[in-house]
């Protein structure tokens, strides 16, 4: 705002998912700092790079792991509790 531009909150999240604000402001943030210079570019190279980057990573890895391990198929548990299907629930309703 103080260099004569201004989103509002409102706005950017019209755009931006706010688990991507977030990551930046976690990821951006000092310790001892109480101001945060919020940059586009930065903003956009650190959720691409480290935030989508690494997640795709992951994700590749663990189905790379499973295929390797386990023939592609996901072996079914020998138990299955409340918290198994909490999980579950939970990533279904991502998707």
């Amino acid at each position: 705002k103080s260099r004569n531009w201004y989103i509002g909150l409102k706005e950017f999240l019209g755009f931006y998912s706010a688990d991507y604000l977030r990551y930046y402001l976690v990821s951006i943030n000092p310790y001892s700092q109480d101001d945060l210079n919020f940059d586009w570019d930065d903003f956009a190279t650190r959720i691409n790079s480290e935030l989508i980057g690494n997640l795709g990573n992951l994700v590749n890895r663990a189905l790379g792991f499973t295929k390797k391990t386990f023939d592609g198929q996901i072996p079914v548990p020998d138990q299955y509790d409340e918290k198994d299907r909490e999980v579950e629930s939970k990533i279904k309703n991502l998707a």
